[in-house]
């Protein structure tokens, strides 16, 4: 039997956290059983993270508790914790350089304007699982 992908799943809009938790397991295309765990909070986002060691965390930046995804990627990166993770937001502009800055220093994290497309949140997937396992 194939190893299950865990995918975390982070947002505050309940619509759109359920319509997301349909469309990611088609999105990616495996050979593998996907299972996603999602919540709605950065709380629940370390909570997860902690629970279920997943291979992927996708967050919404502008969430409760903590306030928001960046701060959210840097605690867990100080826990030791450096899954890949997509960064979501209504709020980004493409090219804020500050962001930019931010995401580089998390690191193995990237940032989608909430308009993405499925090809871009596909693509960027594969892109953070391609540079883990060249890191390994």
């Amino acid at each position: 039997m194939n190893k299950e992908i865990n995918i975390v799943y982070t947002e505050d809009d309940q619509e759109l956290r359920g319509i997301n938790e349909l469309l990611f397991p088609d999105l990616i295309e495996s050979h593998q059983p996907i299972r996603i765990h999602t919540g709605a909070n950065s709380s629940d986002l370390i909570t997860l993270v902690s629970k279920h060691n997943p291979d992927l965390v996708i967050t919404d930046n502008d969430m409760p508790v903590i306030n928001d995804g960046i701060n959210t990627l840097k605690e867990l990166r100080k826990m030791g914790c450096n899954v890949p993770a997509i960064l979501t937001s209504g709020r980004i502009i493409e090219g804020d350089e500050k962001l930019e800055s931010d995401m580089s220093s998390i690191g193995n994290a990237v940032y989608l304007v909430k308009d993405y497309t499925n090809e871009k949140i596909r693509a960027e997937i594969f892109k953070l699982w391609n540079m883990q396992l060249a890191d390994r």
